[in-house]
């Protein structure tokens, strides 16, 4: 009677002044207005990492514009940061070991700013360091946590992934995960060497920030329920690793995180591969790991790359003869959402790019495992 609009459904007879969708894209702009205050707090971050000149003791050279750092004293256990802390989101740190002894070792973690105080072996608690080593162990806050890991050697490229969102670090050794510590404190900490011993050199390679999480397989209680013989996927290595466990049937599992926003990366070693059966890297909804069929159907959003050399969208195979994928081979993917198209890599090298990817919110890394022998 006053003239202001309202809202019927005719299929329900609900009437209101407010449109039905109204929460829904209120709380779409407020998730979209998060993401962008979110990517400005990363370029806020982004800025080139060096090793801080002066953030180290005495004993320690640095040279390369300051990502390079050598131990050059007797005696000793200096230690060092780099001038630019993390505070917020996921952050990617990479350091080349360029020299090790077969005495001693190194330490590389996360410190505090005063850490470059330190003049300990093993950084004790005023430092809230938590670090791997190069001898394959991991020590919090003073404290060894874990030992008979993975050792380090000359010329290994050590990836260390932090995550402020769940407060855990993984630390990669060439790409493969070997370490994982969960519930680490500080807000805002600062990527840290520890040398022990006079030869030690590293060179930092690369540091960024990351809008999306540390990924890991998803444990889905219907696949790795029941006795060994009974699992249908064996899930080891803190849920980095995912190995098919059943002779016959296709399992598909994904990560527990999801990609939303800007042009992520994701990649896979195989680290077994049968001589027959099936194996496919690619994305998908969060329900594709129920899907029961080797090509994961058009309701699951799947796009794939094959180790057969074989690309797949919607549940059609688009593209054959592409390279064939061997064990040991790492296959990438990259997402370009705002262009929805797909880039798959084969040890780097892209292979096939698929376009007219569905609008969709969030996009899951998965992977497509048919018969036993097969391991990501």
């Amino acid at each position: 009677e006053e003239g202001h609009a309202y809202f019927h459904n005719h299929a329900t007879s609900v009437t209101s002044w407010t449109h039905p969708r109204d929460s829904y894209f209120f709380e779409l702009v407020a998730r979209e207005r998060n993401k962008i205050k979110t990517m400005q707090q990363i370029a806020d971050q982004q800025r080139r990492v060096k090793w801080d000149p002066q953030g180290h003791l005495e004993g320690v050279e640095l040279s390369n514009g300051n990502t390079t750092a050598l131990h050059n004293s007797d005696g000793m256990y200096p230690s060092l940061r780099t001038s630019n802390k993390m505070s917020v989101g996921t952050h990617c740190f990479q350091i080349k070991i360029d020299d090790i002894q077969e005495d001693g070792f190194m330490m590389i973690g996360m410190g505090k700013e005063n850490f470059h105080y330190n003049s300990d072996a093993i950084p004790p608690d005023d430092y809230n360091c938590h670090g791997y080593t190069t001898v394959g162990e991991i020590y919090v806050c003073g404290k060894l946590i874990e030992s008979s890991l993975e050792k380090l050697q000359k010329d290994d490229v050590v990836t260390m992934v932090v995550h402020f969102g769940n407060r855990s670090i993984v630390w990669y050794r060439n790409r493969h995960p070997v370490a994982l510590y969960e519930g680490f404190e500080g807000t805002a900490l600062y990527p840290c060497l520890v040398f022990g011993y006079k030869g030690y050199q590293a060179s930092i390679e690369r540091a960024q920030q990351m809008p999306h999480p540390i990924m890991k397989w998803m444990v889905d209680s219907e696949q790795a329920e029941g006795t060994e013989e009974q699992k249908r996927v064996i899930f080891t290595n803190r849920n980095f690793t995912a190995r098919s466990n059943s002779p016959t049937g296709y399992t598909t599992v994904r990560t527990s995180g999801f990609f939303d926003i800007d042009n992520p990366y994701f990649e896979a070693t195989v680290e077994m591969l049968a001589g027959d059966g099936f194996l496919m890297l690619g994305i998908a909804n969060q329900y594709v790991h129920e899907s029961p069929t080797q090509i994961p159907a058009e309701q699951y959003n799947h796009f794939g790359y094959a180790a057969s050399g074989e690309a797949f969208a919607l549940g059609v195979r688009v593209k054959s003869g592409l390279p064939r994928v061997q064990r040991g081979d790492v296959i990438g993917l990259r997402l370009l959402l705002e262009y929805q198209r797909v880039i798959f890599y084969v040890n780097n090298k892209p292979v096939v790019e698929l376009v007219d990817l569905p609008v969709y919110e969030q996009y899951y890394p998965c992977c497509t495992l048919g018969n036993a022998g097969y391991q990501v």
